[in-house]
């Protein structure tokens, strides 16, 4: 294979795959954005392997400078909502509801103006507690339904924590209601209590259910996303089934035909979908155990709960969140994805990135997290900013992946407050190719004073390639490419790595080492590096590229 076809057929490809970067697109509002249904597609989604590419990381909501109040933080899975004035997100924490809105997603702000301010009501009757707005819906972007976790911590009984209702306090029970807004997310009510209730434990609270201590944490917790599916709303969910033993937990499904009647909902028994709203007050049913919800894929995806959504590229739905995994052979903390072509039985989980939750086995920070004083992730969601439909049930091929990062450690008093919302861009690639390539930089724009590092990830989901060739050409809009690893200027000078890639395999290499971007460079905008791998005179590999640019 000569210097001058091997040229050849990389430019064919860099010719055919030019992009340009858009920074924020305005949201075009809810016109023509009616149908919110996913496909009736079962069995018919990709089973094969995925490849994940995730981007450099950008702050969303500082705590620092944009909170409202002190306990104004991001504690919730994010979920967004497109209205006819542009995004409406929420990410807040109780008992007072903070929302960022904006034209844009990378315009968004937070109000200071809560959305919705919990009751914390003391007796459990109310059922009116520490709330925070989670799951949002809407076919029209006015009016949005809400799903509410709602915390009861018993401040009446000697064992819990006397005249406390926050979550300081150890003894939790846990439960779903309803709100809804009707005037784009600006507000919420709720029906009169208990005509508000969607899901709670078929038992009453008892803070004596374990002799001299205090009982587990129990209830259900954290709706994901709700998806409109076959004439069904499904919402998934996390559950602790017994107030004596934490380990009886598990990951749930509920569906309803009326997302606004607070009442319709039914939970999944293990066969069907059957399991009623029952409340346990004034008196609890004949028999508890029969009304308590049965796990999904318990094997599978243990307690994986959080952003459920419809992925439009995989064909399938699509789980998302934080829990422990084998990973090669090892237990390992992080997020993590599961797919699913009927909502009950899941794939086996597919790490998005190890991390760290604060407690153990997830105490220890990467080196990475540790140095940028990071010491909890949690609460990842997947959005899609063009999404297709309202709500934000669906996902193409690109998306960001939301999460809470927490700067202050856990302490005798609870969790600390620094906490920010960040977003990192995600691709899903269905391997066309038995070689993927990537190539990852830590920015995008970069300033006097920050780190850059360029690497490439090659990917080999195939036997051995001896004798191949890696191009790595970086253009800056002349028409001309400087080629890795001289860096030679093409034309006429071409260069490139030959290299022996092993079989079944994921590497990264370097391309830049990091340096410290200097002062002096000026501005610039779309430069380009692009990645191929030739095999026997053959591109074997998909063509990678990576825009970015430099400002003072």
């Amino acid at each position: 294979m000569t210097h001058k076809t091997t040229t050849r057929m990389l430019f064919v490809f860099v010719i055919a795959t030019m992009t340009t970067l858009i920074p924020c697109v305005l949201s075009a509002g809810t016109d023509g954005l009616r149908d919110m249904s996913v496909p009736d597609t079962s069995g018919a989604g990709w089973s094969g392997p995925i490849i994940l590419e995730l981007g450099p990381e950008e702050t969303v909501f500082d705590y620092q400078v944009d909170r409202c109040a002190e306990l104004d933080l991001p504690d919730v899975y994010a979920h967004a909502v497109r209205t006819p004035d542009g995004i409406v997100l929420a990410s807040g924490n109780a008992p007072d509801n903070h929302f960022l809105f904006g034209p844009c997603f990378n315009t968004l702000e937070r109000s200071c103006i809560p959305v919705f301010q919990s009751g914390d009501q003391w007796p459990v009757e109310t059922f009116d507690h520490q709330e925070w707005i989670t799951s949002l819906y809407s076919e029209d972007g006015v009016t949005i339904h809400a799903l509410v976790h709602n915390e009861y911590h018993d401040p009446y009984a000697p064992n819990c924590k006397p005249g406390v209702t926050d979550p300081s306090n150890p003894c939790w029970y846990n439960f779903f209601s309803y709100a809804v807004s009707h005037d784009g997310g600006r507000s919420f009510t709720q029906p009169e209590s208990p005509h508000h209730l969607v899901a709670i434990p078929p038992f009453q609270w008892n803070p004596d259910a374990v002799p001299g201590r205090v009982p587990p944490p129990h209830g259900y917790f954290e709706p994901s996303n709700i998806v409109f599916h076959n004439g069904h709303y499904y919402v998934i969910f996390f559950a602790i089934t017994s107030n004596t033993n934490a380990a009886e937990r598990g990951t749930c499904i509920m569906r309803t035909h009326d997302v606004s009647d607070p009442g319709s909902w039914l939970i999944w028994d293990g066969q069907d979908f059957s399991i009623p709203l029952v409340v346990p007050y004034p008196d609890e049913p004949e028999d508890p155990q029969a009304l308590l919800p049965a796990f999904i894929s318990n094997r599978t995806i243990r307690d994986l709960r959080g952003s459920l959504t419809w992925n439009t590229y995989l064909n399938q739905f699509m789980l998302i969140g934080a829990s422990v995994f084998p990973v090669d052979g090892e237990e390992t903390c992080g997020f993590f994805l599961s797919r699913s072509n009927d909502l009950i039985n899941w794939s086996e989980p597919q790490m998005i990135r190890s991390t760290v939750f604060g407690w153990p086995p997830c105490e220890r920070a990467t080196p990475e997290l540790a140095a940028r004083n990071i010491r909890q992730e949690a609460y990842p969601s997947l959005i899609d900013h063009d999404a297709p439909d309202i709500s934000f049930t669906k996902v193409g091929q690109n998306a960001f992946l939301y999460y809470m990062q927490n700067m202050d450690n856990f302490g005798p008093d609870g969790w600390g407050l620094r906490r920010n919302l960040v977003r990192i861009p995600i691709r899903f690639v269905i391997p066309s190719d038995d070689i993927y390539l990537s190539i990852h930089m830590p920015d995008r724009v970069f300033h006097p004073g920050e780190p850059f590092f360029a690497d490439v990830r090659l990917v080999n989901l195939a036997q051995e390639l001896s004798n191949a060739q890696l191009f790595v050409a970086l253009s800056v809009g002349t028409g001309d490419f400087w080629f890795f690893p001289s860096w030679v200027q093409y034309p006429p000078e071409l260069d490139w790595m030959d290299r022996t890639v092993p079989g079944n395999t994921d590497e990264t290499i370097s391309i830049i080492p990091e340096f410290i971007w200097p002062e002096g460079a000026g501005e610039f905008d779309g430069a380009v590096l692009y990645a191929a791998l030739a095999h026997q005179g053959e591109l074997v590999s998909n063509l990678a590229d990576a825009i970015f640019g430099w400002a003072q």
